[in-house]
């Protein structure tokens, strides 16, 4: 049991799983550790802690959800190979695995994962996922759980914020609620531009009266986003009310400045502000 959790979500994935033999390190390790810092800076986290003492305090979890549709990904690319060293000129062939079979990876292995979430039942099971420990925390008895979610996990911590608070039957019979919603390089507003089955827009993307509660009374959503990212937008005009922007440099190139948000000092910054406001809250409500 520890008083703060924070679960990190991450966007689009080539791999399946990490390939480090631990996955702490693969997106977050360096994260939390500034985390853990920063909170110690703060008084949080006493100076010196042993391990068992930071995660009676805090702990953090992440939700992998990389494997869902590799099957599809690996068969597209498969046959995309296979097709292009049929089809292909020697020179073609040359060029295609010099400069362009990386991005082609990318996007087949990658950037699908968007597709896959349009998917009905890979959506629910990319939730679940996400869900599995925010799950694990309400049988913990953890106090203030922080989704943490970055490019097309922000949008997947949205959803499940926004549908879960008022649908997750779990969370309704616990009293569960959100503690905060950190956004990284957000492309919600380009999931405006979505439809349901009938071809309608979701209103939770383009009503402003359709999405009330998503985080607990005093709870905060921060949407980090760098001028430069061509991914990550600000919310607070699609979601006013609720969307607090906040600019941080990451990076001048484009790619850079999107991949890096876990680096922020900012965010790291404001995210352990948010904590520490949280432990305040906890603890004094206890004494």
């Amino acid at each position: 049991m520890s008083v703060l959790k924070v679960i990190a979500v991450h966007g689009i994935w080539e791999d399946p799983i990490p390939t480090e033999p631990d996955p702490e390190p693969a997106y977050t390790g360096a994260f939390e550790r500034r985390v853990v810092a920063e909170l110690t800076d703060l008084g949080v986290i006493p100076p010196g802690a042993d391990a068992a003492t930071v995660a009676a305090i805090v702990a953090f979890d992440q939700a992998w959800y990389g494997d869902i549709g590799d099957v599809a990904q690996r068969r597209t690319y498969a046959h995309y190979r296979a097709q292009a060293n049929r089809l292909y000129s020697l020179a073609d062939r040359a060029l295609d695995l010099v400069l362009f079979d990386r991005l082609r990876r990318y996007l087949i292995m990658g950037a699908s994962d968007v597709l896959t979430y349009g998917s009905a039942r890979c959506r629910d099971q990319i939730r679940d996922r996400v869900r599995e420990p925010i799950a694990r925390a309400i049988a913990a008895g953890d106090g203030a759980v922080t989704l943490v979610g970055h490019s097309l996990g922000s949008v997947i911590c949205f959803d499940i914020a926004y549908y879960d608070s008022y649908h997750n039957a779990d969370w309704r019979r616990s009293g569960f609620e959100l503690a905060n919603l950190i956004t990284l390089g957000s492309p919600l507003p380009l999931f405006a531009m979505s439809c349901d089955e009938r071809g309608d827009p979701k209103p939770k993307y383009t009503d402003p009266g359709a999405v009330v509660k998503l985080v607990r009374p005093g709870g905060r959503w921060l949407n980090f986003f760098d001028a430069q990212d061509l991914f990550g937008y600000p919310l607070a005009a699609t979601f006013p009310g609720l969307a607090r922007d906040i600019i941080v440099p990451t990076g001048v190139l484009p790619t850079t400045a999107h991949t890096r948000m876990w680096d922020s000092p900012e965010v790291v910054r404001h995210l352990a502000a948010c904590l520490r406001d949280d432990y305040r809250r906890l603890t004094s409500a206890e004494c």
